[in-house]
């Protein structure tokens, strides 16, 4: 196994060169105080423009030689490079290369650092097609361990990989993100923008679909050991570019199909007394564009790693769609919680939607009479008079529409159990899913679901689970685990220990 090749020994130490920088960005920063106070500001423009020039210019030209002598005292580091020899020990056919590399690194500071550092090659794949001199192809075969060790992937240091992909998912568009991080000194193009969130999102969907393999955990007390819970699916709505096989177009690109998919969407949230979502308590969003098992196949493993098969109860609600009832009884064995403990809801406003159905197919009614019958049904559902409310319908269910009646009504018949309402509100439980129709029009409709928006699925699922860890609130912590090397999460010796003992 090649290992990391050292640097020549130096007569100056880390700590010399960390000084140093030290020394060069604060002389930087006292020459822009001093230009910056010649300013005469007597104007709300000329004070904006001062700060406006702090916020710019701070980073690049004062932060920026800091940033480099701390990138470089790290890779001068014993702990770093034993780190980085670790990554190797589990990548037995990668070999160095060349021992002093010149890489040039882009911090969040908006400026740019060059090191030299040990480049490896991994010689056990097959050869590709050959290419071209200069082209390299899209992102090249090489590894840097040393830079690997300390998250920095795509010539990108962490910070600035992660800021941009947090600005991107959380931006209207990618026009939008590039004024906004332009405006923060980080002069970024769209196609930069566009790495960046491929980067930390393929990154970030390896380490879920990592988790989903992991048993759960024992003997560990869970956050949400004795609270209640409320588990809500839904799915929303998005257009995706698919190409079609062919030639290109005169224009030069290829045509595609925009169709319409469900992105399906979970809410998990801590319970009030009130059945409401408690304030400042636990919530956590995820989305995918698979199908309804893979939906399920992530929410299990969701609840497995949060340890909520230690919560007193699960409320799982929905809209009523088949897809979500047909797979909760399978969840909740797959994650080991108590049958008894569950309680399944239908939301209220959609059954009153359904009622609205139905009054609607009675084409003999007037507005008024619909109007009145579906307001005294719907009296009848939040007391708990279900019965009376299904045989005010039976008593229609004839004439015309009669097949759109009789779904409805079935559709009453097989979710009774979910709709005791009264029962839900005199225990402080929720009546609807109004929380996971809210996720869905934060998760998905305010960033992907824009007019003349057609997204490639690749990327719309990186964005749909980057965009949920930071409506869940745990964005920093989230960036902290996966930026990390795949190999380091991976092969935790604790993880590691769970599985064999599972």
């Amino acid at each position: 196994m090649d290992q990391i090749i050292a640097f020549p020994a130096s007569v100056s130490t880390p700590k010399d060169h960390l000084d140093a920088a030290i020394e060069e960005s604060v002389a930087v920063f006292r020459r822009l105080l001093v230009e910056l106070a010649d300013t005469w500001v007597a104007t709300p423009g000329s004070l904006l423009g001062v700060e406006q020039a702090l916020e710019a210019r701070v980073g690049p030209e004062c932060l920026t030689p800091f940033v480099g002598g701390l990138i470089r005292e790290a890779l001068e580091n014993d702990s770093v490079a034993v780190r980085a020899n670790a990554l190797l020990d589990q990548l037995p056919d990668w070999r160095c290369q060349k021992s002093s590399q010149q890489v040039t690194l882009h911090t969040l500071c908006g400026g740019a650092v060059t090191v030299q550092v040990a480049y490896f090659l991994n010689r056990s794949t097959p050869a590709g097609p050959r290419r071209r001199k200069g082209q390299r192809g899209k992102a090249g075969r090489g590894l840097y361990p040393v830079l690997e060790a300390l998250g920095i992937h795509g010539r990108m240091t962490p910070g600035l990989a992660a800021e941009a992909a947090r600005v991107a998912v959380t931006g209207a568009s990618f026009d939008a993100v590039r004024e906004e991080l332009r405006r923060r000194g980080l002069t970024l193009d769209k196609k930069t923008i566009r790495r960046a969130v491929h980067l930390v999102s393929k990154r970030a969907l390896a380490h879920r679909e990592d988790l989903e393999q992991e048993p759960t955990p024992k003997d560990v007390v869970s956050p949400l050991a004795g609270k209640r819970l409320a588990i809500l699916v839904d799915g929303g709505r998005l257009r995706v570019r698919l190409r079609k096989r062919g030639r290109r177009r005169k224009s030069g690109g290829k045509s595609f199909r925009a169709d319409w998919w469900e992105p399906k969407v979970f809410v998990i949230y801590e319970l009030d007394e009130r059945g409401r979502r408690k304030p400042h308590g636990f919530v956590r969003y995820d989305a995918t564009l698979g199908d309804a098992d893979a939906t399920f196949r992530l929410l299990a493993s969701q609840l497995r790693s949060l340890g909520a098969d230690q919560a007193v109860l699960w409320v799982v609600g929905g809209d009523g769609a088949k897809w979500i009832w047909a797979r909760v009884g399978e969840l909740i064995k797959e994650v080991g919680f108590d049958p008894a403990k569950v309680i399944e809801l239908l939301d209220f406003w959609h059954a009153v939607g359904y009622l609205s159905e139905f009054a609607e197919a009675n084409t003999g009614w007037t507005e008024a009479e619909r109007r009145t019958w579906v307001q005294q049904q719907k009296i009848r559902l939040r007391a708990g008079r279900l019965e009376l409310a299904l045989e005010a319908m039976r008593e229609h269910c004839y004439g015309r529409n009669v097949a759109a009646k009789r779904t409805v009504l079935k559709r009453f018949e097989t979710n009774r159990h979910r709709m005791r309402y009264d029962h839900y509100r005199h225990h402080g439980l929720p009546c609807g899913s109004g929380a996971v129709e809210s996720a869905v029009r934060r998760v998905v409709n305010l960033r992907l679901k824009n007019a003349g928006t057609f997204w490639d699925p690749e990327m719309a699922e990186g964005v749909l689970h980057l965009r949920s860890q930071f409506l869940s609130g745990i964005w920093d912590a989230y960036m902290r685990r996966v930026l990390e090397p795949e190999e380091f999460w991976r092969r935790h010796p604790a993880r590691e220990a769970r599985r064999a003992a599972a």
